[in-house]
């Protein structure tokens, strides 16, 4: 049964994060991406805390929508606050555990300064986010499309998206305002050799 984590060591991992964000990408010279940035799903750390299901706490980060957000909150604010308010910060976010809650979360993020959503799953097994060739291309923008509905900021779809037909269809429907491709990039780059 895993431990609860005390408010002290939250704190320090809301801290660490805002700054190694910033530190990462100055040390290595890089972009940002999504994966450096807050990574609110996939029943990681961040994902725990939003979930109802798997935060108990009784302190300022359980209970309420907005405590259960709190942790997410303070990483993007801090990521703010260290880097400079024009620093772009993408949230992966858990949009599936309770649709409702999914653009409540978004909302709150968007309001507290996050710029752009990129909505997933949350809790379950790898079989839903890693799912075999059989399921239907781009079967998880609904996600997106509904974020898409609660927030002014742009959303990225993911997710099974093989062809570029696929992609620009979903931009074309206004399903999301970006789509991540990093399946299709590749595969690309092997079909036509490309480096």
């Amino acid at each position: 049964m895993p431990e609860q984590v005390s408010a002290q060591p939250a704190n320090e991992v809301i801290g660490e994060r805002g700054t190694s964000v910033g530190s990462s990408l100055k040390n290595t010279g890089a972009k940002p991406a999504a994966h450096r940035l807050p990574t609110a799903c996939h029943s990681l750390l961040i994902n725990q805390f939003l979930s109802p299901l798997t935060n108990k706490r009784q302190d300022a980060f359980g209970g309420s929508r907005e405590d259960r957000c709190r942790f997410l909150i303070e990483i993007v604010t801090g990521i703010k606050r260290q880097e400079g308010s024009g620093f772009p910060v993408m949230v992966r976010l858990v949009a599936e555990d309770t649709m409702e809650e999914g653009c409540w979360f978004a909302h709150r993020l968007e309001q507290v300064g996050a710029d752009a959503i990129h909505p997933d799953f949350g809790l379950g097994g790898k079989e839903v986010r890693l799912e075999p060739m059989p399921y239907s291309q781009a079967w998880r923008v609904y996600l997106a499309k509904k974020i898409k509905e609660a927030v002014s900021i742009p959303v990225i779809a993911v997710g099974v998206i093989r062809e570029p037909w696929v992609a620009e269809r979903i931009l074309a429907e206004e399903e999301a305002d970006f789509v991540a491709l990093r399946g299709l990039v590749h595969s690309l780059k092997r079909y036509y050799n490309l480096v």
